[in-house]
């Protein structure tokens, strides 16, 4: 099946991505204290930092404890996320 009509191809598009959208909201990347280091277009000196994996941990020492921890497990796995890296 061949899709040539823009309204198709976008509203396919953005069923596909509406569950990621949705289950992204929650993330600590998207609300809350370390959202507001990153900024909106991860173009803060904080977001570049953790995108080189060399953001100060110590920064976290005041935000909630989940957050931290997410973000210390990032580390420890190794991942990279696209956001960051844009």
């Amino acid at each position: 099946m061949e899709i040539n009509d823009e309204h198709t191809v976008n509203s396919i598009l953005l069923q596909r991505t509406k569950h990621s959208l949705l289950a992204s909201a929650n993330s600590p990347f998207a609300q809350g204290p370390l959202a507001a280091l990153i900024g909106e277009d991860a173009e803060t000196d904080e977001a570049k930092a953790i995108s080189n994996g060399t953001f100060d941990m110590s920064i976290l020492e005041s935000m909630e404890r989940n957050t931290s921890t997410g973000l210390s497990a990032m580390y420890a796995k190794g991942a990279t996320y696209a956001i960051l890296s844009s």
